[in-house]
C-alpha cells in the first residue's frame, strides 16, 4: 500500500512526516500538498476543487497528497503554514510554488501545470 491511506481519487492522506518523503520519491516528481485542517469551513468547501483537479493532473510525475496540520503539526511546521488551506507544489522537498487560502479549479490547475 502508498504511504497513508488514500483519499477518494488520486488524492493520499499523509499522517505521518515520513510518508510525505516517500510520495517524494523520484528525483524531480512533483507532489501538491494540500495543508488542511479538519475544523476548517474553507478547507471542507476546497476539498472538492483539490480532488477534481488530482483527479485531471495526477501521474508518474505528479502526486496530490493532503496534510491535516493538526494530525502531522511538524510538516506545518517545516513548511511554515500559517493559513489553511495552502497548497504548497515541491520538487525534490522544495516549495517550487505556495498558494494561500481556497482558489478555483481554473487557478489551481493553472499553477500545478507551471510548477
Amino acid at each position: 500500500m502508498s504511504p497513508g491511506s488514500a483519499t477518494p481519487g488520486a488524492v493520499e492522506r499523509v499522517r505521518r512526516v515520513e510518508e510525505l518523503s516517500e510520495l517524494m520519491g523520484e528525483s524531480g516528481r512533483a507532489v501538491v500538498v494540500c495543508f488542511t485542517g479538519s475544523w476548517c469551513g474553507s478547507c471542507s468547501l476546497f476539498e472538492p476543487v483539490f480532488e477534481a483537479v488530482a483527479d485531471e493532473l495526477a501521474g508518474a510525475q505528479r502526486v496530490f497528497a493532503v496534510v491535516d496540520t493538526q494530525e502531522v503539526p511538524a510538516l506545518a511546521t517545516a513548511y511554515s503554514i500559517r493559513t489553511v488551506p495552502t497548497v504548497a507544489v515541491l520538487r525534490d522537498g522544495v516549495v517550487v510554488d505556495r498558494i494561500d487560502g481556497p482558489v478555483s479549479a481554473r487557478v489551481l490547475r493553472e499553477r500545478v501545470r507551471r510548477a
